[in-house]
């Protein structure tokens, strides 16, 4: 199963987008496959500097947000790299965070 990566702060300003970054030239510089998902409005960096490896997402919908685990449901190869900018997107990611832990439970968990 790929690993989701996510990154995440509850402030504006703290370096979420150069962590990003520097995650996604790791992941280049050692050719470990990844996909990037970039929620960010304002900046986009992920989708700006990377845009062969990152796509955007709009988080108004919850289907968008859906494309995130669908991605690694289809490529358990790949890293998931998710840019998650809460000052803008908490109330829609945490209504999606419930409402996905029912439609994709683990493997093995019982609900």
């Amino acid at each position: 199963m790929a690993n989701i990566h996510l990154i995440g702060g509850e402030k504006g300003g703290v370096g979420k987008s150069v962590v990003a970054r520097v995650l996604a030239q790791y992941f280049i510089d050692r050719n470990l496959p990844f996909i990037g998902f970039d929620t960010d409005r304002s900046h986009g960096s992920l989708l700006r500097f990377y845009t062969p490896f990152a796509s955007p997402v709009v988080v108004d919908r919850y289907e968008s947000l859906d494309l995130i685990i669908e991605a690694a449901i289809a490529n358990p190869d790949k890293r998931i790299l998710w840019i998650w900018l809460p000052r803008l997107t908490t109330l829609w990611c945490a209504g999606w965070t419930s409402r996905a832990f029912w439609k994709w439970p683990a493997k093995g968990a019982t609900r």
